[in-house]
C-alpha cells in the first residue's frame, strides 16, 4: 500500500493540472493577442503609462464584463483593414510580412462597441512586418488603398488619408488648453482636410492634415458618437518612446473623456477584444430581474466543467474500488494485548522466514512458540521463556506430560527436541513427518480424557 500511495499522489496531480490547463489556460487566439499587446504595434505600454499619470484604465478582458456607466471613454486600436472579410492566415513568411490584418474584428461588433461607450478608434498603419523586423520602414506600412477600404468599412463617407513623406515628422501641438509637446510622427498618417466628412469636425492636427476627429453621427444610423485617431504611433509602443508622445498621449485621453463631462474622474476602457463584453445599462436592468432556472443549472454540466465532473468521478471510483473492493472494508481496531503482541510477531518472523525459503527454522519457531503456550496454560502467565530459563519450563512441561501417558509424553519430547534442533537441517519430506507426528501427539496428549491442568 505503501509503494500505491505516490502513484495516486501523482494521478491526482496530473489531474488537477490538467483540469486546470483546460479551465485557465489561454486559447491559441488569447496567446496572439498578447503577442499583439506586447509588440511595437500593440497598446500594453499606454496601459501602464496612464495609471502613473493618475489615469485609471481597465483592460477588456475576456472573462470581466464591467459596467458601461461605470466607465469613461473607449480606446481601441484597430487592427483589421477588412471588416467584412475574415482573416485568412498567411501560408509563407513573406506573405506574413505583408499581412495588413494582425485581428480580425466583425463589422457589425464594432458598430455594437460604438453604441455602447464613447469611443477613441485608433486607425491601422503597420503591417506585420514591423512586428517581425520591428524596423520602421516604407514596406513595412499599409498602402493606401488599403487605407481607403478602412474609411469605407468605418462609415466615414468620403474621408480620405494622407502620408507625409518625411521620414520624421516633428511638431508641437496642444490639447484643450494643455501645454504644448513635441510629438514625433514616422511617415505622419493623417485625414485629408478636404474630404473630412460633414457630421465630422477637427479636434488636433498639422499643418499638413487633421490628427483626430470629432464624429457625432454619419447620418446612416451605423454610427452614434467616436473619435477618430489617423496614425497609432501617438500611443502605441512604438510611438510612446518618441519625443513627446507619452505626455501628449495623457493630455490627449484626459481631454477627450471630459468633452461631454467636464472633470469626469471615471476609468478609461483600453478595449482590445474582438467580442462584446461591455454591460449596457438595459443589460444591467435585466439581469437584475432575471430569474435562475433548469437551464442555468444545467451549464454547471458543460464544458468545461463537464471535464472536472469526469476527473472528480474517476478519482472517486478510484478510492472506492481501491478501499471496498482490493483491500476490503475498514478493519476495526484490535486491543494490543501481550498475547495479540506474540501472535504478530510469530506470523511476521514466520512470513520473514517463508519468503527467504528457511521452512525448517520456521517449523522450529512454531513448535517453540507452541511448547511455550502450553506452558503458560499449564503453569500459568509468568512462566514462559521470558521470564524463566526455556529448557527448565520445557522439561518440566514434559514431567506434566508423562503423568497422563509416560510413553506417548517421551515420543513428544523427542520430536520436538529434533524440530526446535535439528529443523533447519532435516530434509523437507522428513521435516515435514516430524511436524505431522507433532500434531498427532500434541492432540493426543492435550485433549484427551484428562486434559491438562494446573498441578497442585
Amino acid at each position: 500500500m505503501s509503494r500505491a500511495k505516490p502513484v495516486f499522489i501523482g494521478l491526482g496531480l496530473i489531474a488537477v493540472l490538467g483540469l486546470g490547463y483546460l479551465l485557465f489556460a489561454p486559447d491559441q487566439s488569447q496567446r496572439e493577442d498578447r503577442r499583439l499587446n506586447a509588440s511595437v504595434i500593440g497598446v500594453d505600454g499606454l496601459a501602464k503609462w496612464l495609471p502613473d499619470q493618475g489615469v485609471r484604465v481597465v483592460r477588456s478582458n475576456p472573462r470581466l464584463t464591467p459596467r458601461a456607466a461605470n466607465l469613461s471613454l473607449r480606446v481601441m486600436p484597430l487592427y483589421d483593414v477588412d471588416l467584412f472579410s475574415n482573416l485568412t492566415p498567411p501560408e509563407t513568411k513573406d506573405a506574413e510580412m505583408l499581412q495588413s490584418t494582425q485581428r480580425d474584428l466583425e463589422w457589425w461588433v464594432l458598430g455594437t462597441k460604438l453604441y455602447d461607450l464613447r469611443s477613441l478608434v485608433v486607425l491601422p498603419k503597420w503591417r506585420t512586418g514591423f512586428i517581425k523586423s520591428q524596423v520602421a520602414h516604407e514596406t513595412t506600412l499599409i498602402p493606401m488603398p488599403e487605407m481607403a477600404l478602412v474609411m469605407t468599412n468605418l462609415y466615414l463617407g468620403n474621408a480620405a488619408l494622407l502620408r507625409l513623406n518625411n521620414t520624421i515628422t516633428t511638431a508641437r501641438v496642444a490639447m484643450n488648453g494643455a501645454p504644448a509637446r513635441r510629438v514625433a510622427l514616422f511617415q505622419a498618417q493623417l485625414f485629408r482636410r478636404d474630404a473630412i466628412p460633414a457630421v465630422c469636425s477637427e479636434l488636433l492636427g498639422l499643418p499638413e492634415g487633421a490628427l483626430l476627429i470629432d464624429c457625432a453621427a454619419n447620418g446612416t444610423g451605423e454610427l452614434a458618437h467616436a473619435y477618430f485617431l489617423s496614425d497609432p504611433d501617438l500611443l502605441n509602443n512604438h510611438g510612446l518612446s518618441l519625443a513627446e508622445n507619452a505626455s501628449f498621449a495623457v493630455d490627449m485621453i484626459s481631454a477627450l473623456r471630459q468633452i461631454d463631462a467636464p472633470g469626469e474622474t471615471r476609468a478609461i476602457y483600453l478595449d482590445t477584444s474582438t467580442d462584446l463584453l461591455l454591460i449596457t445599462d438595459d443589460d444591467y436592468a435585466e439581469a437584475q430581474n432575471y430569474e435562475r432556472g433548469e437551464t442555468e443549472f444545467a451549464r454547471f454540466f458543460e464544458y468545461p466543467l463537464s471535464v472536472l465532473w469526469a476527473v472528480a468521478g474517476v478519482i472517486l471510483a478510484l478510492a472506492g474500488w481501491r478501499g471496498l473492493r482490493r483491500f476490503g472494508p475498514a478493519v476495526a481496531p484490535v486491543t494490543d494485548t501481550l498475547e495479540q503482541s506474540k501472535i504478530t510477531g510469530i506470523d511476521a518472523k514466520a512470513r520473514l522466514l517463508r519468503i527467504s525459503g528457511n521452512d525448517g527454522r520456521m517449523v522450529g519457531e512454531f513448535v517453540r512458540a507452541r511448547l511455550d503456550n502450553l506452558a503458560e496454560a499449564a503453569f500459568g502467565v509468568g512462566s514462559a521463556p521470558q521470564t524463566a530459563a526455556p529448557d527448565a519450563v520445557h522439561e518440566r512441561l514434559f514431567k506434566l506430560l508423562a503423568r497422563r501417558d509416560a510413553a506417548l509424553s517421551a515420543q513428544f519430547r523427542s520430536v520436538s527436541n529434533d524440530l526446535m534442533t535439528r529443523g533447519a537441517t532435516l530434509p523437507s519430506r522428513d521435516l515435514y513427518r516430524l511436524l505431522e507426528t507433532f500434531r498427532d501427539l500434541l492432540e493426543r496428549l492435550t485433549h484427551g480424557p484428562d486434559p491438562i491442568s494446573k498441578p497442585d
